[in-house]
């Protein structure tokens, strides 16, 4: 699933994020969900497939990172002296730049949450920014919590007609057919 449908849950991660997921976010997402085997996660179904190749991306810098401007990441990062934004390649996109000397935020999603409310599974998982000091446990100086819809990923399977042949090809270069 995850080789034909890669181009629309990067589409949904790039939504929930804010970040713009080139080739080499897209195959480092890739590579560490298969290295963690993530399709044999308990929880990991159909339609939380976008959200669990964020879940199993490893902490990623900031750095370099284009960032959807208006997002609330993009917010975040502008009030920050260690950041400083600057035109992005891609249309309504800002890159992260380190302001001065070097920058050490890293973003990571945590804590997935399964639980049944009311007759109804709820889905979270947590997204957040911290700075990579070494100093454990990170104090997260930014957080979202993602909400996932059960339902959003089939059916923009279901309607989606234009795709993104590049990262239909790097999913299936990279992940073996399971």
């Amino acid at each position: 699933m995850i080789r034909e449908y890669f181009d629309l849950a990067v589409y949904i991660i790039q939504q929930e994020t804010g970040i713009y997921v080139g080739e080499r976010i897209a195959r480092r997402i890739l590579e560490d969900y298969l290295l963690v085997e993530g399709h044999m996660y308990y929880w990991a179904t159909l339609y939380n497939i976008p959200w669990m190749l964020l879940y199993f991306l490893r902490p990623s810098p900031c750095y370099g990172l284009e960032v959807k401007e208006g997002s609330a990441l993009q917010i975040f990062l502008s009030e920050r002296e260690d950041v400083c934004l600057t035109s992005g390649k891609h249309n309504g996109y800002v890159k992260v730049d380190k302001a001065n000397k070097f920058l050490n935020l890293n973003f990571v999603s945590i804590l997935h949450k399964r639980q049944v409310i009311s007759n109804e599974v709820k889905e979270t998982l947590h997204f957040n920014v911290f700075l990579n000091n070494n100093i454990f446990p990170s104090k997260e100086l930014f957080g979202l919590d993602l909400e996932i819809n059960e339902f959003r990923f089939p059916a923009l399977i279901e309607k989606t007609k234009y795709r993104k042949q590049w990262l239909i090809d790097l999913a299936k270069d990279i992940m073996p057919e399971i």
